[in-house]
């Protein structure tokens, strides 16, 4: 290269980097380090809520109100302790069966049905949403805009400049090679900030490991598919086959004494998805919008609770919750506290106050009174008991079931304005159509292996096909090889 062509080979790279310095540098609000970006945060935000939009017009979204609460509340309270609090976080389930999930600038980020299946715990699941929420706040989306906008104009003006087309196209692919580079490196950041997220809420640090392990496997069952089919294999970011398990700056990252310390909180993982749709579901639709995306004031007026296979729901007031266990589902107010518990009995067809005086063991009830609820009969009333207090009950029948609701006891009677917020849950109960699962549908559950339990059995006997067992054994850290332990409670697909 002659030095005519070096030094406007030089000034041009002198004159883009002044330009750029001048007119779009800023400090990443989650690295710290400076950032040379050709959006705004407002611009950022709204070109986010154009790829939303443009994306509910194509991308059907998972339509379960309990999962999606779920899900939005684990990204919550991790958004709320990242580097951009501010922002308006919206988490969306998509109905599909792969597994992936990715965020867009501005707060919105995804994961799909698919990945969740594969999780064991809602520390992963946190890891996952940690993952997607650190994209967005160390803007790595507009950083890789910005440097595939920058790499253009640079080779452009290169060319220009020198009348080289050579220097240009050799430019051009080094700065195309530097942009998907950026891959790997924004991945493991992405890791990075979102170990320390996890640890902020009180999970620990290493679901992040454990979330890897899960998705390598999964890769290589991939690959072992596609060998057999003759296709291309994919993975999670598309980047996770230069992301090993064992990456030592990863290590680095999150090798810290308290990796290993937080909850792992299974349990309400479990009862969360059991039930959901796994594989191909039939009722997805495109352009219907998740709970969440409902209207606020919709929302302000009636929070809901629905048992779909059961058929019943009823309002609870906003700010409480709802935890459905084996036995009963309890209402917990903001504090905590069960305010009222639901259960199910048989019911042979006797009056419902008679039934319900029965049940309780009680002769005397106060305020006794019938219910009259979208068609179902039920009775309520008040018992007493000398060391308790008082408890406001109810049962309402159906068909061939009886529903019990009972508040928690109070002394040395029940307080009006508690008894009124009891009473206004019962009020509200009401059938629903039973929403099964089309039949076709597969869904996902937790149960107890024994010491008969395989893999291949149950893959029969859900009719999983030649790769069935190996599909039970990923799901339950399992694969390549291996069976359930007697106690331990795995997935099953039906």
């Amino acid at each position: 290269m002659s030095k005519s062509i070096f030094y406007k080979l030089s000034l041009s790279l002198l004159l883009v980097g002044v330009l750029l310095q001048i007119t779009s540098c800023s400090v990443n609000p989650a690295t710290g380090s400076p950032d040379v970006v050709f959006r705004s945060e407002s611009s950022e935000i709204k070109k986010g809520q154009e790829v939303h939009d443009k994306l509910l017009q194509s991308t059907p979204l998972y339509q379960d109100e309990k999962l999606n609460r779920y899900v939005n509340e684990v990204g919550q309270k991790l958004a709320a302790v990242s580097d951009r609090p501010e922002l308006n976080y919206q988490f969306f389930i998509v109905d599909s069966p792969d597994v992936n999930a990715f965020a867009v600038p501005g707060g919105f980020v995804y994961i799909n049905r698919g990945l969740i299946a594969y999780l064991e715990n809602e520390a992963q699941l946190a890891a996952i949403l940690g993952h997607e929420i650190a994209h967005v706040t160390a803007r790595h989306s507009v950083r890789q805009e910005s440097a595939a906008t920058g790499a253009k104009t640079l080779s452009i003006l290169t060319a220009i400049l020198t009348r080289s087309a050579e220097v240009g196209e050799a430019t051009g692919l080094y700065a195309s090679a530097a942009v998907k580079g950026y891959g790997r490196d924004m991945e493991l950041e992405a890791d990075g900030l979102g170990a320390k997220y996890l640890s902020a809420v009180g999970y620990p640090a290493k679901a992040m490991y454990e979330v890897i392990a899960i998705l390598k496997d999964h890769e290589v069952y991939q690959k072992r598919l596609a060998r057999a089919s003759g296709r291309k294999a994919t993975a999670y970011h598309g980047v996770f086959s230069s992301h090993p398990r064992n990456d030592k700056r990863l290590q680095k990252l999150i090798n810290v004494a308290e990796a290993d310390q937080g909850e792992r909180k299974t349990s309400a993982f479990r009862q969360a998805v059991n039930g959901m749709v796994f594989g191909h579901n039939s009722e997805a639709t495109v352009g219907k919008l998740s709970q969440q995306d409902e209207s606020s004031s919709e929302q302000e007026k009636e929070q809901r609770y629905r048992h779909n296979s059961l058929g019943f729901s009823f309002a609870y007031p906003a700010g409480w919750d709802v935890k459905q266990g084996s036995k009963s589902i309890n209402v917990n107010n903001p504090e905590g506290q069960t305010v009222l518990s639901v259960g199910i009995n048989k019911f042979s067809g006797t009056a419902v106050e008679e039934w319900l005086r029965k049940h309780y063991q009680v002769k005397l009830l106060r305020q006794s009174e019938p219910l009259y609820l979208k068609g179902l009969s039920g009775h309520t009333g008040i018992i007493d008991d000398n060391n308790k207090g008082q408890q406001r009950i109810a049962a309402i029948a159906r068909g061939r079931l009886m529903y019990t609701l009972s508040s928690k006891w109070q002394s040395p009677k029940l307080k009006g304005e508690f008894d009124s917020q009891v009473m206004d849950i019962i009020s509200s109960f009401r059938p629903e159509r039973r929403q099964l699962a089309q039949k076709g549908n597969k869904t996902l559950h937790f149960v107890k292996a024994n010491h008969r339990t395989r893999f291949e059995d149950l893959a029969r006997q859900a009719r999983l096909g030649r790769n069935g067992a190996d599909l039970l054994r990923i799901i339950n850290g399992y694969y390549p090889s291996g069976e359930p332990r007697p106690g331990e409670v795995i997935k099953i697909i039906q």
